[in-house]
């Protein structure tokens, strides 16, 4: 049985004549003819009471019917979704972020412009830890992912989304937060709440070689691998610490203030990655996507960089 027998059947049912139904169906009346029979000797059944100039159901043929017009609307649901899948406009998409790139108004909006582009593509947005998220893309766990560490090397290719820095978070009541300029000799007799080494060893490692550049050996006394919860932390007193420049707006009610310290620079590129090797068409459309909204923004953010790292 292939799937045209059950057309010619559903079409000579509804039309009660093979002649018209083979006009509908732009075949020939005996090809049509020989079809239904070679249908109903297949399924052991009469489909249809012949009479001189029409064909009528039988109970059999009723029932079948049924049946048919469900497969067919079925395939045709079927069809009509892999095309949608094809043009990027159903099926699903994994990106993998963490904490502070939801942060950042560009990143957010995309995830927004894209639903409302593409309400058939079901989004999912993966809270991943940072050291996990290079993995993540490259096991193809997630389509894609919001980074700050991409690989010097591997199958990837990459859109920048722009340049992060930190800054000192101290509270508003300390006597630094006053300071016209700060540098880091200012802050040799402070406790620091830090990150966690485990969670992103590269930036770690910067920050520290940053600090001792600037004669600063860090103390310090917790760490913690939230920002957020630095920051809450920070605003109770705990100590000092540095957040990513995504992290100045929302900060714990009026309790914290964000200082930049002349002498410490750790740039951090914020990139979307994903495996060059797999870029399916919903993938596609989402990067098209956050490249729109980047040209909508002032320069010097408005260019995209895309670059392929092999």
């Amino acid at each position: 049985m292939e799937l045209r027998h059950i057309r010619y059947f559903v079409a000579a049912a509804e039309e009660e004549n093979f002649h018209r139904a083979a006009e509908r169906l732009c075949v020939v009346t005996p090809a049509l003819s020989r079809r239904i029979h070679d249908l109903e000797d297949e399924l052991g059944v009469q489909l249809f009471e012949r009479q001189q100039k029409r064909v009528k159901l039988s109970p059999m043929g009723r029932v079948f019917l049924e049946q048919a017009r469900r497969i067919l609307a079925e395939v045709d649901r079927a069809m009509a979704q892999m095309r949608l899948m094809g043009a990027g406009e159903a099926g699903s998409l994994h990106i993998g972020l963490n904490e502070t790139v939801v942060r950042h108004a560009l990143v957010t909006s995309a995830f927004r412009e894209f639903r409302t582009q593409y309400p058939g593509v079901e989004l999912k947005l993966g809270p991943i830890p940072s050291s996990k998220l290079v993995e993540a893309v490259l096991s193809g766990h997630v389509d894609a992912a919001f980074i700050y560490t991409r690989p010097p090397e591997g199958p990837v290719d990459y859109l920048r989304i722009e340049t992060d820095d930190f800054f000192l978070a101290l509270p508003s009541t300390h006597p630094l937060a006053a300071r016209a300029e700060l540098r880091l000799a200012d802050l040799k007799d402070e406790k620091f709440l830090w990150m966690e080494r485990e969670s992103a060893p590269g930036v770690y490692d910067r920050m520290i070689a940053a600090c001792q550049a600037g004669g600063l050996t860090p103390n310090i006394v917790q760490q913690v691998l939230s920002e957020n919860t630095r920051l809450h932390l920070v605003s109770a007193g705990m100590g000092l610490t540095f957040v990513t420049s995504a992290f100045r707006d929302g900060l714990p009610e009026s309790a914290v203030v964000t200082r930049q310290v002349a002498d410490f620079s750790v740039p951090l590129e914020l990139e979307l990655v994903w495996l060059k090797s797999v870029r399916s068409p919903a993938l596609s459309r989402f990067i098209e996507t956050v490249k729109g909204l980047q040209d909508s923004l002032p320069p010097p953010s408005k260019a995209p960089l895309l670059r392929s790292v092999r």
